[in-house]
């Protein structure tokens, strides 16, 4: 029976990522695609058999959505996995540097940059989140308020059996 909230999430969490990928590209914050394409959402079991919706992306997808201020970091703590590796496909996609020099170079010339002054956020996150709930809101407590009836009369069947 809890099929019924399940499928109301899985519909939810489908608007909250085309929502997203929406925003995105109306509002051009994507520049390879890779954070739009990363977006996804599922229904996963949890516990006394109650699911939960998860909306998963790119690491750096709250870090756009959100800003970042400047930080003392220097140097690169890693020039194969996380934000130094996410700003050079960023940079690589957006101004077409193909050459491995010379996309070092750049890209760690936009990494001091960042690290010295930070950027604004560019939100997508909460609009496409609060959008879907507003839509499909009705629905989901419809499913959520059946699935409860549903399990009272079962839990009272068989306490009233015995």
């Amino acid at each position: 029976m809890a099929d019924i909230l399940d499928r109301q999430l899985e519909v939810l969490g489908a608007d909250i990522v085309n929502n997203m990928r929406r925003t995105l590209t109306t509002k051009r914050i994507s520049a390879s695609g890779n954070l739009r394409d990363s977006i996804q959402a599922n229904v996963e079991p949890f516990r006394n058999n109650v699911s939960t919706l998860e909306i998963s992306m790119a690491g750096y997808g709250p870090i756009v959505d959100e800003g970042r201020g400047k930080t003392r970091q220097k140097g690169i703590s890693s020039r194969t996995t996380g934000f130094f590796a996410d700003l050079k496909s960023w940079v690589r996609a957006k101004l077409g540097i193909r050459d491995k020099q010379k996309l070092e170079q750049v890209t760690y010339l936009v990494y001091r940059k960042i690290n010295q002054r930070g950027f604004a956020p560019r939100p997508f996150i909460e609009s496409s989140i609060n959008q879907a709930l507003n839509k499909n809101q009705d629905k989901i407590d419809d499913a959520a308020f059946r699935v409860l009836v549903n399990e009272t009369d079962a839990a009272l069947s068989k306490f009233y059996k015995r």
